[in-house]
């Protein structure tokens, strides 16, 4: 009998004040913001060492580092891995409208086909920003024709039929993310 090993990774590709923007609300970067050329060296290594290590991963690339650094995704692409959305600007789901969610995962997409991702299949909410306060957010991805996000924050209790649609969604995502590498 054969075990294979399955690596599942997820990285967010965003630069390192996107994570920080709402906890210091005095920065003056904004969202949505040109991200510093940083973001594609760190990719880069994250993609060796990833080759080093025969893994493969799924990236959820911010839309403004796929607006502004299209062959980052291009590469991430070329050497087998996955791409998902984090969205475009790095805004917390549950202070948006649905219509300004649904406008950020328009132009993240956007961006993303631009350089060459033909295929969306997750998305990553910052901050698990996906909350019984922006359970609302569940209806526009499924809308949007997203397979799973991966970023549903429940506060330890059942958020409704909507947050379990979205767990059988992720759940043939993941499905079919490991079949794609060969698993299953």
């Amino acid at each position: 009998m054969i075990i294979s090993t399955v690596n599942v990774i997820t990285i967010d590709v965003e630069d390192w004040y996107h994570s920080s923007l709402d906890i210091f609300k005095d920065s003056d970067v904004k969202h949505g913001s040109r991200p510093d050329e940083s973001v594609v060296d760190n990719t880069l290594k994250t993609l060796q060492l990833l080759s080093e290590t025969n893994n493969k991963a799924t990236f959820f690339v911010l839309g403004t580092v796929a607006e502004h650094y299209p062959d980052i995704v291009k590469e991430i692409l070329n050497q087998g891995h996955e791409v998902a959305t984090h969205g475009y600007s790095h805004q917390l789901v549950y202070n948006m409208t649905p219509q300004s969610f649904e406008d950020d995962l328009k132009i993240s997409f956007d961006h993303l086909e631009k350089a060459s991702c033909s295929e969306i299949l997750g998305y990553r909410a910052p901050y698990w920003s996906i909350t019984k306060k922006s359970l609302w957010a569940l209806e526009v991805l499924k809308n949007a024709g997203y397979a799973g996000a991966v970023s549903l924050e429940t506060e330890g209790e059942a958020v409704g039929q909507a947050a379990q649609q979205l767990a059988v969604d992720s759940r043939l995502y993941l499905v079919k993310t490991l079949k794609g590498l060969g698993v299953g």
